[in-house]
């Protein structure tokens, strides 16, 4: 499986559709795990020092992803977690397919670690979901993905077929589906944070206005935000230019693309009309492409958020359907709204209180580097790397 990964250093300075298709604000405990990694950030800002930012993301995520999906504290910013750390493991030893190196493929070890982290990762979530299923047997109140899941297969079965044991089919479905949010789901949404870190460190006047917007909706009160949002989470919905910021974002570092199975029918147009069937073949959307292509975007490499704020008719305004951030039609991210809420509160509860600022120069001068990687001329970019994990190694200080 390809992935793009990233690799960027910064700053702080000392100072400072089923059940998910209508995710519930409220079930996000909102918050909480965003107060853990501004306090780490806090931290981090007060012993000085280089740190990966992205390891600080990957864990808020993976975090918020237990709260949302399992009503479960996964704590991985505070501790070692059994499942995050299988996880980890196990897109660690993935493949790319696109390998030079022919002993990546001879590597016998990897089907053991893979069958040994698998059977951790589903011991663990078997245990969750036979606790979750047993809750909404008694009735508990949640309003997790898991809990909506389950109530609705329940209230589906004629009573004489209601067990006190989860069924072994329904598990191993169940299961499959939450791997599959863990998998998707963490290292995409927390690569997209660092890279919004990233670019408002490069546009200092955009990060004045998102701060200024902040202020203006949750006050000038920074420690009072987290329990405003608790009892106004649809101030979130009034963050227009956050909004803008981070599908800017998303447009010029795309995350993970999909791929469709082709149709005998379906066919794709090139120039001057020529027809490519996809009979057989496996269609990969290049979002990156694109995202980047100046005959659908208007200052292409540029970082300008406003394009999401003016009105159609404008030259800026973005061409129907040339953003591909969460895909289009019916099997677009079911997890977008989940992943646009969290990264919105993080921004929120960060912002305002932190200066970040690249660190290139400083880890390339203790790598000995003399000639700097860029694409673009951007020292930020996406490359392939092995796993279904989008890892940002995103150097701070």
């Amino acid at each position: 499986m390809c992935v793009m990964v990233t690799i960027a250093p910064v700053k702080i300075p000392a100072e400072p559709r089923p059940a998910t298709a209508r995710l519930r604000i409220k079930s996000l405990e909102l918050g909480a795990p965003e107060v853990v990694f501004r306090d780490l950030l806090r931290s981090r800002a007060r012993e000085g020092g280089m740190f990966h930012l992205e390891r600080l993301a990957l864990n808020l995520s993976i975090d918020v992803i237990g709260n949302v999906v399992l009503d479960h504290r996964l704590s991985s910013q505070s501790k070692p977690n059994h499942l995050t750390t299988a996880l980890r493991s196990q897109l660690s030893w993935c493949t790319t397919g696109a390998e030079t190196n022919p002993f990546e493929h001879l590597n016998m070890v990897r089907s053991i670690v893979h069958a040994y982290n698998t059977y951790r990762i589903d011991s663990y979530i078997s245990r969750e979901l036979e606790s979750r299923y047993d809750a909404v047997q008694q009735k508990a109140r949640s309003k997790s993905v898991v809990d909506l899941a389950l109530k609705s297969y329940l209230a589906e079965q004629p009573t004489e077929q209601k067990t006190t044991a989860m069924d072994s089919t329904l598990k191993a479905f169940v299961r499959s589906q939450i791997k599959l949010f863990l998998l998707a789901g963490h290292d995409t949404t927390s690569a997209t944070a660092v890279y919004i870190f990233y670019l408002l460190s490069e546009y200092p006047s955009i990060l004045a206005c998102v701060r200024e917007e902040h202020t203006n909706i949750f006050g000038s009160d920074v420690d009072a935000t987290r329990s405003i949002l608790a009892s106004k989470p649809q101030l979130l919905n009034q963050l227009p230019l956050t909004l803008a910021v981070i599908k800017e974002a998303l447009r010029l570092f795309p995350q993970a693309p999909t791929a469709r199975a082709g149709q005998p029918s379906y066919y794709l147009f090139g120039e001057a009309g020529v027809q490519f069937p996809t009979e057989g073949c496996l269609v990969w959307g290049n979002h990156h492409g694109i995202h980047h292509n100046p005959r659908y975007w208007p200052r292409v490499e540029e970082f300008v958020p406003e394009r999401w704020l003016v009105p159609e008719g404008d030259v800026l305004y973005p061409t129907k359907d040339a953003w591909r951030g969460f895909e289009r039609g019916p099997r677009n991210c079911i997890g977008q709204e989940l992943a646009l809420t969290e990264l919105k509160i993080m921004l929120v509860m960060t912002l305002r209180e932190f200066e970040i600022v690249d660190a290139y120069a400083e880890w390339d001068a203790r790598k000995g580097r003399r000639k700097t990687p860029n694409v673009n001329g951007e020292r930020a970019f996406q490359i392939i790397r092995g796993g279904g994990i989008q890892v940002v190694s995103f150097l701070v200080v």
